[in-house]
């Protein structure tokens, strides 16, 4: 191993992963995303249990105490390795700790200090190996190498851009609004306006964009947000998240389990298309009916 084939011409990104535990989700808050915009996470030297020598092989410290001049490298006792050092001036001379902000990192493999930042990092526990991954185990920081970051950030504009076409489409159709709402677990008021519905559905489209997709992107939305109508009219009933007609047969095609998807599914049908017109029937003569007593 040389210094050609270990520093070569790739970066590397390090990630902070925003989450919403402090309900925080203005962009603009310096509190964004869980961490203020003046906080420092710092992550320490190896010394711990000797874990330079766990985390670089005896090739990679030794091509390192080359290309930093540095012979004593390997030892933990280094001053390579010390915090806060300072030369004989008073200024720093310390590469440690690694301070980690939330407006990230990029560090290149080619860059001998850049290399052993990356090494540390990457056996660093409370940073994750990809963004999914630092989301599961809830984590503030990812690391990304250049080719992934790229990836991503095509699936990102992508993603964004779908999220925001659906939201453009729907924007205008309450009960759509008050179902995407509802379907996170915040039923609006019976009374919310239009621009209410909106705001919350553009905050979910912001923090919740996977969701948001999943929800609005449906086959069978039209038919779930149907079903939220027959239930507050008592035309279908409801237990256990599972759905049944008034005589208590589950509503469902042979086969599918009677949740909101099988019974959208239904209704979606050849077969249970029949009743799912009945069905909407019954609801335009209720109103009907209750347009008049308001007239």
């Amino acid at each position: 191993m040389n210094k050609e084939t270990l520093f070569v011409d790739e970066k590397v990104f390090v990630r902070y992963i925003p989450n919403f535990k402090n309900q925080i989700t203005d962009k603009t808050h310096p509190e964004y995303g869980g961490l203020s915009n003046n906080s420092k996470v710092a992550i320490t030297a190896p010394l711990i249990d000797n874990r330079i020598k766990s985390i670089f092989s005896e090739e990679e410290l030794e091509v390192l105490s080359k290309a930093l001049n540095i012979p004593d490298l390997s030892s933990q006792f280094s001053d390579f390795w010390k915090e806060y050092v300072v030369d004989k001036d008073g200024m720093s001379n310390s590469i440690f700790p690694i301070f980690l902000k939330k407006e990230g990192l990029i560090l290149n493999k080619k860059n001998p200090v850049d290399y052993i930042y990356i090494k540390i990092l990457e056996d660093c526990p409370i940073i994750g190996e990809s963004i999914a991954d630092a989301k599961n185990k809830d984590l503030q920081f990812a690391l990304i190498k250049e080719s992934d970051e790229f990836k991503k950030e095509i699936f990102d504009i992508n993603h964004k851009k779908k999220a925001w076409k659906l939201y453009e489409k729907f924007e205008e159709d309450q009960d759509a609004l008050r179902f995407l709402i509802s379907s996170i677990g915040k039923a609006p008021a019976s009374f919310a306006t239009k621009d209410f519905l909106q705001n919350e559905a553009y905050k979910i489209m912001e923090t919740k964009q996977k969701m948001f997709i999943s929800i609005l992107d449906d086959e069978f939305l039209t038919e779930k947000i149907a079903i939220t109508g027959f239930l507050k009219y008592k035309l279908i009933n409801k237990s256990n998240n599972l759905y049944y007609t008034e005589k208590g047969v589950p509503i469902a095609l042979d086969g599918d389990k009677n949740d909101i998807t099988g019974c959208a599914k239904y209704f979606a049908s050849g077969i249970g298309q029949e009743e799912y017109l009945l069905l909407k029937n019954k609801i335009d003569i209720l109103n009907k009916k209750v347009s008049k007593k308001e007239d």
